[in-house]
């Protein structure tokens, strides 16, 4: 460095300012980046080995959407267990063998424009290294071209950054370029080869089920046929200029992915509801001249907690139709995140000043994030609300139909003839002043809806209409001699009871005592 220095200042002395620049160029472009850095952007940066799947698909996503509108762009996934290999390849325009040696070989540098394409820090192409001893990418441009073969080699990488100071001394030790020939390619095509998957990392990464849930959720896959709001929620992204949809076909699947709303939104095995209503979402910029995010709502029954299982629960965000974070993202914008629970729904970022941090976890802060947040929490506040007041009429109209259920125990402790006929026409007048709360509570729309009032109704009837000349001769099993006495100690029951089905179930225990 003194070296350096000493130059600069002779020169400078000189009024060779160019050649000093120059000079400093050359230095700081071969000394400044650590080669730690290669460390930090693959092990250091991630934790859930499925991103492999988010950022390659990412890349293949932006590389195809230069591909005419009327070719289906596809990518298709091979998981090779014995192997613990993973392979994925698209259709696209592929690299020229110039473009590859360059563009694979760059670390943290991109030509992408952040605007218009879904990745631009260009250190996703690594993700592999993190969870795998290799990664190679294969490619060519058109069939006149060798395919261009690049491999970085994770033992390489970490035996050279022991060695080498500089990331650019590590690079020329872990990475290799090939040419290859061969009928067997494609014309033009990109492929990424994730070799030797690590143990800890192999039982995710290749399990089928495991990677076609998660590509449903978070990749750009069209929406089932049986989602209700398909067409919906069409009609609302197709604002997104990034809105291109690829078909994701896993190696051996005769149809592609596709993302995991269906008719209804399941609870367990016995409990499907189905989706009732479509609300569309928009999402102002700081300008007000262009939105900042576009999105949807797909309201239900709101009957609780939708399992993760489902993968739609909670308000998610994508960029470029490929999702941020996880179901969990806007949890902190809920003054009770459990409602996030709750919701099925989606935000498309629009500007392009509300950036992804480069774990594409959140966004990066800014005032166009605060001001999105501000915005967005109002919604989220409006939709916490309906799941609170839906879930407070559930409750109210459970604990109501609980008492409907208890005041039919009264009507068979009345009837059953084991009180004298003065207590159980006492037992059915509180009983029919109990039904009548019930019932303006139905009626007065204080619960979810009309068939508490029928029952009531039903109820009612059924108590009108007793026939106390008959209930005065049934016979119990006890000798009528003795049913005056009996009838004063079960009358004593009652009272002391907490409720008619109590009373009914101590009473029933009493006789069935005596007769034994």
């Amino acid at each position: 460095m003194k070296c350096l220095r000493k130059g600069l200042i002779w020169e400078c002395v000189r009024g060779d300012l160019m050649m000093a620049d120059k000079r400093i160029g050359a230095e700081i472009g071969h000394r400044v980046v650590g080669s730690a850095i290669l460390q930090l952007i693959t092990a250091g940066m991630y934790s859930d080995p499925l991103i492999v799947f988010r950022e390659y698909i990412q890349n293949s996503a932006d590389a195809l959407e230069s591909v005419v509108q009327d070719r289906r762009a596809e990518v298709r996934i091979a998981l090779d267990q014995s192997r613990r290999m993973i392979c994925i390849r698209d259709n696209g325009p592929g690299l020229s063998v110039d473009e590859a040696s360059d563009v694979l070989v760059r670390v943290a540098s991109s030509d992408k424009d952040q605007a218009k394409n879904r990745g631009f820090r260009g250190i996703g192409r690594l993700v592999g290294l993190a969870f795998a001893g290799s990664v190679v990418f294969f490619t060519r441009r058109n069939s006149d071209e060798d395919v261009t073969r690049v491999e970085w080699n994770r033992s390489a990488m970490q035996a050279a950054c022991e060695r080498f100071d500089f990331v650019a001394d590590v690079i020329r030790a872990c990475v290799r370029i090939s040419s290859h020939r061969g009928s067997e390619w494609p014309s033009s095509f990109f492929e990424v080869q994730i070799c030797g998957i690590a143990l800890h990392s192999a039982s995710v990464l290749l399990n089928r089920d495991t990677v076609r849930r998660y590509i449903g959720q978070v990749c750009p896959v069209p929406f089932s046929l049986s989602f209700p709001f398909r067409e919906s929620a069409y009609n609302v992204f197709q604002q997104d200029p990034l809105n291109r949809e690829l078909d994701i076909y896993l190696e051996g699947d005769s149809h592609p992915i596709v993302r995991p709303h269906h008719s209804a939104v399941s609870l367990s095995h016995s409990r499907d509801y189905a989706y009732s209503s479509f609300e569309r979402i928009e999402i102002n910029s700081l300008d007000g001249l262009s939105p900042s995010a576009i999105g949807w709502v797909a309201h239900w029954a709101y009957a609780g907690a939708i399992p993760m299982r489902e993968g739609v629960r909670g308000i998610r965000a994508r960029r470029g139709n490929i999702q941020i974070g996880s179901d969990v993202l806007f949890d902190h914008l809920f003054k009770e995140e459990r409602f996030n629970r709750w919701c099925v729904g989606e935000l498309y970022i629009m500007n392009s000043r509300i950036v992804p941090n480069a774990r594409r976890d959140y966004f990066e802060h800014n005032a166009d994030l605060r001001d999105f947040e501000n915005q967005l929490g109002a919604v989220l506040h409006r939709l916490a609300t309906r799941c609170r007041a839906v879930s407070s009429s559930r409750n109210r109209e459970r604990r109501l139909a609980d008492s409907l259920e208890a005041i039919r125990s009264a009507h068979a402790l009345a009837v059953s003839g084991f009180v004298d006929i003065s207590d159980a026409k006492s037992i059915v007048r509180k009983a029919l002043a109990a039904l009548a709360v019930i019932r303006r509570s139905a009626e007065d729309g204080e619960t979810g809806g009309s068939g508490l009032v029928d029952k009531c109704a039903l109820v009612e009837s059924e108590f009108r209409t007793i026939d106390w000349e008959k209930v005065n001769h049934i016979d119990v099993g006890i000798p009528r001699v003795d049913m005056r006495a009996y009838r004063r100690v079960f009358g004593a029951v009652v009272e002391c009871a907490n409720s008619s089905t109590e009373a009914l179930r101590l009473i029933r225990a009493v006789i069935k005592r005596m007769a034994g």
